[in-house]
């Protein structure tokens, strides 16, 4: 038996795609509409939790792997810019635990605060730097060669993400 949207917002998504499904070809009943608009308001919340639990794990297991890996690899340009992408990635997430800290315990921020929109560019400046170095080091094999992009586009994802809710 199929289930009916049972929130306001996933009624309001579902009456604006009502009749059309995901692909665009319209479809049979309203019920599948009512699922289909489920799944799409779905897709923030995995973002959400991608973000928040999955990049630190990444983040902490490339640095494991750095540390662990002794060969030659480490000392070629490609395998370089891989470390200072995979650093800035890093650096970014460490901006992201410092400010909720200090939102929580030092300053009350507000949303609008210059402050908080001055921290949201840089972490993004810091993730896109992350990125395009993660891109210039993924030549060669190396120990982070693709944790640093995935990580570094993790962090842009929460920046942006973070700057959405203001």
């Amino acid at each position: 038996m199929l289930r009916l949207a049972t929130n306001r917002r996933t009624r309001r998504l579902a009456q604006r795609y009502m009749g059309v499904g995901i692909s665009f070809i319209p479809a049979h009943n309203t019920a599948e509409v009512y699922i289909k608009a489920e799944m799409l308001a779905s897709i923030p919340l995995l973002f959400a939790v991608g973000t928040t639990f999955a990049i630190p794990v990444l983040l902490v297991w490339g640095w494991v792997r750095w540390v662990k890996d002794k060969t030659e690899k480490q000392r070629s340009s490609s395998s370089t810019f891989s470390l200072v992408g995979f650093s800035l990635a890093t650096g970014s997430a460490a901006l992201a635990v410092a400010t909720h800290l200090y939102a929580r315990f030092v300053h009350n921020l507000a949303l609008s605060d210059p402050a908080l929109m001055k921290i949201y560019a840089f972490g993004c400046l810091l993730s896109i730097a992350g990125i395009a170095f993660a891109v210039a080091g993924s030549g060669r094999p190396n120990p982070v060669r693709w944790l640093a992009p995935v990580c570094a586009f993790g962090t842009l994802i929460f920046w942006l993400m973070a700057m959405s809710t203001v």
